[in-house]
């Protein structure tokens, strides 16, 4: 399972969108499917600042998760009602003699959202606003991204991950031969900054061979872009929605069925793009069960009834770092970074927000929000977030990991969910640190260290190392230690029981000749040479 602590961006980004009364059949099914830009409003997004408000008409979103058949489901039938089985080379061949793969494709697209390539203004019907937050994610949503080409020019990628947008799905092209200008740059950028990204690739084709010809291409530009160590975290979609796929035999399954099956072949995910009336109108086959769907909808809801991963929300956002309107989206399940599988261990989403009303307040009954919430502040925070694990006791049973860790305790919990849970590490029952840090710089100092009989004798030692998380108070005992080694031994504290060095200083003339007033030198000779030569180090042992 890939973590990516990147991503744990604060919830500090709205979209606000004027959004109008659903018509039910916002795109009218034709040849053709024209838009309707000279009847509609326009909708606008803004990403910046950190409210909330909501003001929907219409349907509301249901929870809704992409579902991945198995592959016997998987498979299409053959035969009618647009639906067709894996094309072997012959049967493409005899499909279609005159391909058409020459011909050389400008990047003009047309579309129900493109006229010649332009984009166009596209929007719903209606009235109503409405205002979508990061700190409150729409019911089933984990994330928000964007989606972006050359039409959004020179991207400073850095204010757009500021912004908190968490993914980005990135044009790769278009037909067989086309290669979006920026695409190796947005790609360089979003792994520079640790952005998880996809790709889609804009298709022209009218049939399954040509598709599949496509899909020869998008793999191409994949395969360039993995040579320089560049691998998408996200699907690689097929962009369904050219008017040229109306044109041709209309076998959408087929079409999809030859693109996706060679990316899945080539070790990535797949998926496919399209508005709310090709999904409702075209792409019914249940083969397109198979893979992640993304939907585009410009509405307070996206109203399809089947499973998606991805909803294109707007072509209107505002995100800093982008000239110009830019797609915005959210992303509904699991998503890399914000696993509830993978935090399992460690996260119960109803238990989280039960026993965190401030969080309940903030997210809702959203559990990929509170998940987000734990990650980017509960973990650093120390809060409960399981039943069945306790930070402050995991922190206090395990020596070893506070060496190691110190004081990040989102280290703790994600050693737990890595390792600690496997190797049957206690994560709770342990109130108090019973076995204290003892080794530093390669020495063991517990000959004349006890963590906690420094801790008892020394009130301002403890009172400095004692950290309140906010959730909970933890005694920081390495760095206790680092206090005695750089000071607590040239101060002449007391830290142990069995020695104790005005007593070692007196008693042995011999050392008061090497050492003088250096008290530090003396308990470093016990350590190294006193105790091994039968000296006694406090007056109780003579």
């Amino acid at each position: 399972m890939l973590v990516f602590g990147a991503l744990f961006q604060p919830f500090s980004i709205y979209a606000s969108i004027a959004l109008q009364e659903e018509n039910t059949q916002k795109f009218e099914e034709s040849d053709a499917v024209e838009s309707k830009s000279d009847s509609q409003a326009g909708d606008s997004a803004e990403v910046s600042g950190n409210s909330y408000e909501s003001e929907i008409s219409g349907a509301q979103s249901q929870p809704s998760q992409s579902v991945r058949a198995t592959e016997e489901d998987a498979q299409p039938a053959s035969g009618g009602n647009g639906e067709s089985a894996q094309l072997t080379d012959a049967a493409v061949s005899d499909m279609n003699n005159e391909t058409g793969l020459d011909d050389k494709r400008e990047d003009k697209a047309n579309s129900w959202r493109y006229k010649d390539g332009q984009r166009i203004d596209v929007s719903s019907e209606g009235n109503g606003i409405s205002t979508f937050s990061m700190s409150f994610l729409p019911e089933g949503a984990s994330a928000q991204g964007i989606d972006v080409s050359s039409w959004q020019g020179v991207i400073d990628w850095q204010k757009v991950k500021d912004a908190g947008i968490d993914f980005a799905i990135i044009r790769l092209g278009w037909w067989v031969d086309g290669k979006d200008a920026y695409l190796e740059r947005n790609v360089a950028e979003c792994e520079r900054l640790g952005i998880p990204w996809g790709a889609y690739l804009y298709s022209y084709c009218s049939n399954p061979s040509q598709a599949s010809a496509e899909a020869d291409h998008a793999l191409d530009l994949l395969g360039e872009l993995k040579a320089k160590g560049y691998t998408p975290d996200l699907p690689v979609y097929f962009d369904m929605e050219d008017n040229a796929l109306l044109n041709g035999n209309r076998d959408f399954a087929g079409m999809a069925t030859q693109f996706c099956s060679k990316i899945e072949a080539a070790g990535y995910m797949a998926g496919v793009y399209a508005n709310l009336n090709w999904w409702n109108n075209n792409l019914t086959s249940s083969v397109f069960d198979s893979w992640n769907r993304w939907v585009a909808q410009y509405y307070s809801a996206c109203t399809y009834e089947g499973t998606y991963s991805a909803w294109q929300y707007t072509s209107r956002g505002s995100v800093p770092g982008i000239s110009g309107n830019v797609d915005l989206n959210w992303w509904y399940g699991d998503f890399p970074g914000y696993s509830l599988d993978y935090y399992s261990s460690v996260f119960d989403p109803d238990y989280y927000l039960d026993n965190n009303p401030d969080v309940k307040m903030a997210c809702g009954n959203n559990p990929y929000a509170a998940l987000r919430h734990f990650i980017n502040y509960g973990m650093s925070e120390g809060r409960r977030s399981s039943p069945d694990f306790d930070i402050a006791s995991y922190y206090n049973a395990n020596r070893d990991l506070r060496q190691a860790f110190g004081m990040d305790l989102p280290r703790y919990y994600e050693h737990y969910v890595e390792f600690g849970s496997d190797e049957g590490r206690p994560c709770s029952g342990a109130p108090e640190i019973t076995r204290y840090v003892t080794a530093r710089g390669g020495v063991d100092w517990s000959p004349v260290y006890d963590g906690a009989y420094y801790r008892e004798r020394n009130a301002d030692v403890e009172a400095a190392y004692t950290e309140d998380f906010g959730s909970v108070e933890l005694l920081d005992d390495s760095g206790m230690l680092a206090h005695f080694v750089t000071y607590g031994m040239g101060e002449g504290r007391s830290a142990a029981l069995d020695f104790n060095v005005d007593f070692y200083r007196s008693r042995y003339p011999d050392l008061q000749k090497a050492f003088g007033s250096s008290l530090r030198d003396y308990y470093i000779h016990y350590v190294e040479y006193g105790r091994f030569e039968g000296r006694i180090g406090n007056d109780w042992a003579s």
